[in-house]
């Protein structure tokens, strides 16, 4: 063996051979059973929801009247014994607490048929005999409510017990109280909308104040905590939709169709999975634009005014909206803040159509700035650079409008712009590469933004 030879093996002795990388921990697979049993809870629930919808809108037009009144106490009562039976015979506490929160789930349902009743009884001249049990009567509508009263603050803290235990007694109380509005016999009326108003700001101060807060317990960020906040949404979405439809049934679609939309926009809360997500963010913020539209158009189609004003009304919140819904979204953002930044410069191109005044052109003002500043703030190219061209445009308005209104000589004119200009070249002559420099730097940023 020669030397070279020996000097390559023990060259070849000490060359260190890479290891081959560990396998990564393969995540474990979800048994077949499992993801039945989740896929048929859900399925159930969704039935369940489907069935309260279709019974607030009296879609269950072969049911006698008088099963009517009742036949959601006795869901009710079933849920709950459903709960008691997967938790102490079946040993399955995921159905368990399903069972229990579907119980407090109808609770805002039942309240809102005994409100009907009730409604029904003063409103229309029910019959008021005490001994008359069949349908809308004061004896039936007495029985019911009674029941209904009973069963509420039991099924309520055995459902909120289950979801989180240690806020059982304070939840059920003001979910009782949330609930006990939808009985006052008020609909299409200033009262009906005062208690609206006033359901939208208990709502408010619940979730600001109570689930969202700091110093919130821990339990409203769970899973079981979405589901309550959600529970507390259900009096209020119910009132919403009623109230719409006894204004004006079209109003009424709107509003259901809104509600529905809202919760398809921030489905992320349920589902993990970002190809769904975006597909129900796009079709919920489909729902939520036409809704308002629709309901624009009926509102005030027929009103006497600005033809620019009223596309103000209909497009400024579904841009608004937009740029909402390009929050939730990690792939498509830059769309719905394309969209959103395209219908602001539609409103403001029409302001600039209608009348080339100060009004209009201080509207346009109003328009883009808050949009730049927005996509400042955020640093999104799109608002920002539309929020800039829709400032620009407006003020050059301003300032066409201003010179419209000047008699200025020609040669006044001229001599004014000479000034201008040589002062101009000066700054560019002094400043120019700085400027340049600096502009470049801000538009290699621009380029970096979402």
């Amino acid at each position: 063996m020669t030397v070279v030879e020996t000097k390559r093996e023990a060259t070849a002795d000490h060359i260190p051979i890479p290891e081959s990388p560990a396998p990564e921990p393969s995540k474990p697979k979800v048994p077949t059973t499992t993801r039945l049993a989740g896929l048929a809870r859900w399925l159930g629930a969704g039935a369940v929801a489907a069935s309260g919808l279709l019974y607030l809108l009296q879609g269950i037009e072969h049911i006698d009247e008088a099963l009517r009144n009742w036949i959601y106490l006795g869901l009710m009562a079933v849920m709950v014994g459903g709960g008691v039976v997967c938790r102490l015979s079946l040993k399955d506490a995921k159905s368990a607490r399903l069972f229990f929160a579907l119980a407090v789930a109808v609770i805002p349902v039942q309240f809102a048929q005994l409100g009907g009743m009730i409604h029904e009884l003063l409103a229309t001249g029910g019959t008021l005999s005490w001994f008359d049990f069949s349908g809308v009567t004061m004896a039936n509508t007495v029985l019911v409510g009674g029941v209904s009263l009973l069963l509420l603050g039991p099924v309520a803290y055995a459902g909120f017990s289950v979801l989180a235990r240690g806020e059982a007694l304070r939840l059920t109380t003001a979910f009782s109280a949330l609930n006990g509005l939808l009985l006052i016999p008020a609909r299409d009326s200033s009262l009906g909308a005062a208690m609206l108003v006033g359901m939208v700001l208990a709502s408010l101060f619940f979730e600001r104040r109570y689930f969202a807060a700091k110093s919130s317990p821990v339990v409203f960020r769970t899973i079981e905590g979405v589901g309550i906040r959600s529970l507390f949404l259900l009096p209020l979405a119910i009132a919403a939709v009623r109230f719409g439809l006894h204004v004006d049934a079209l109003w009424g679609y709107c509003a259901l169709a809104g509600l529905v939309g809202l919760a398809l926009v921030n489905s992320r809360v349920w589902i993990q999975q970002d190809s769904i997500v975006e597909g129900t963010l796009i079709i919920g913020s489909a729902m939520i634009g036409l809704s308002w539209i629709v309901f624009a158009f009926d509102a005030i189609w027929t009103m006497d005014g600005s033809v620019a004003f009223f596309y103000l009304f209909v497009l400024a919140p579904v841009a608004l909206f937009l740029l909402y819904a390009a929050e939730k979204s990690k792939t498509l953002a830059p769309l719905y803040r394309g969209a959103s930044t395209l219908l602001m410069g539609a409103v403001a191109f029409l302001l600039l159509k209608d009348n080339l005044g100060l009004a209009n052109a201080g509207l346009m003002m109003l328009i883009g700035g808050p949009l730049a500043a927005w996509g400042l703030f955020r640093k999104h190219r799109e608002p920002f650079l539309g929020g800039l061209v829709i400032t620009a445009i407006g003020f050059c308005a301003v300032i066409v409008t201003i010179a419209g209104h000047i008699t200025v000589n020609a040669w006044l004119l001229f001599a004014g712009l000479g000034v201008v200009l040589v002062l101009v070249s000066s700054m560019i002559e002094r400043h120019g590469k700085n400027t340049l420099r600096l502009a470049s730097g801000a538009w290699q940023g621009l380029r970096e933004w979402k």
